[in-house]
Order: C-alpha cells, then structure tokens, then sequence
C-alpha cells in the first residue's frame, strides 16, 4: 500500500488544487497504520472495504481516498505473479478486468528475468484470449532484442506449452498476422 501514493500526480502544483487541502506524508502514514490494523483485525471483506472507506476519506480526502480504496480492492485480487513465474502457484485469474490487466503487467514485468518461460505459457490459458494475446506481445516486445524472448519460448523446457498455445490459438493469431506486417511495412 505505500507505493499508491506515488502513483498519483502531484496536486500541489496544479491550478485546480491551489486553496484545497492536499494529503500530506504523515496522512498516508496513519492511514497505512490503519490499513494494517484493519487487516490485522480480520475483518469480512466487506466490513474491512466500509471501514477503510471511511478512513481513507477522513486521512486523505473523499476523492483520493475513494481512488485509493479501488486501488485496494483491486492490488488484493491480484495473485503472486512471481509465484505463478516459478511454478510454485497457478491460481485462478481475477474475474475484475482492471485486476486481470494488473496481473498481466506483473506477468510481463517477471519475464526478463524469470528462468524459464514455461510457467508463464501454461498460465496463459487460464486468461481471457485478448489478454493472452496481449500477454505475449508484450513479452516479446519487453526486450530490445525481440528475438530474444522468441528464443526463450523455443527453449526445450518451454517449447511443448508454448506449441501447445500456438495451437489454440492459431485462428487468432492467423488474424492479427497480416495486420502486424501491415504496420510494420508502414
């Protein structure tokens, strides 16, 4: 919960926020203590999301601490991406789409320095087939050297679930073919 705060813009500077009260450091750190004791407390997920609602907003504002209780919400429904990359879990994916997109991200952003690629293509069906799609893509397109990533899901380990994938979705993939070399000709 502590890097939500610096994934806002800053408010002090702007226009629209001079004369309103801006959450301050000390703000976030109550509200962080109070985060911890809410979840220290066991609370039932909807007692615990109607307490932090109302803390949130009285620590930092109606407006950011609405968008920090989303934010909340939704880091919680997102599984250990670094777990499913070792292979140590494959949980069901998130059914919220901005959690599932969350967790796509995390995927993508453990694939330079997972040690294998396999893990990461045999969770891949569990996702929505755009998402699975994009997945990829943006694996690929994580390294300078794109073929770098390509050579990884051909590497022996990998190579049967990646075939496995490319099967299932060849049609798809089929698809989008003809529109990548369009562009990449452009």
């Amino acid at each position: 919960m502590d890097s939500f705060p610096t994934l806002l813009p800053p408010v002090s500077g702007c226009p629209r926020n001079r004369g309103k009260p801006n959450p301050t450091p000390r703000s976030w750190t109550y509200l962080s203590w109070h985060v911890r004791r809410l979840r220290e407390d066991g609370l039932a997920k909807s007692a615990f999301g109607d307490a932090l609602r109302i803390i949130a907003q009285g620590q930092v504002g109606p407006g950011i601490g609405t968008q920090f209780c989303t934010y909340v919400r939704l880091f919680d429904q997102i599984p250990d991406a670094e777990a499913i990359m070792n292979g140590t879990a494959s949980p069901e994916p998130p059914t919220d789409i901005d959690a599932a997109w969350a967790l796509v991200a995390a995927l993508v952003g453990h694939v330079p320095s997972a040690k294998t690629l396999r893990h990461f293509v045999e969770y891949l069906p569990k996702l929505d087939q755009n998402l699975q799609v994009y997945a990829v893509r943006s694996a690929v397109m994580s390294n300078q050297d794109r073929t770098a990533v390509t050579r990884r899901f051909e590497a022996p380990e990998t190579k049967p679930a990646w075939n496995a994938w490319c099967q299932a979705n060849k049609g798809f993939l089929g698809a989008i073919a003809p529109h990548e070399k369009r562009h990449a000709a452009a």
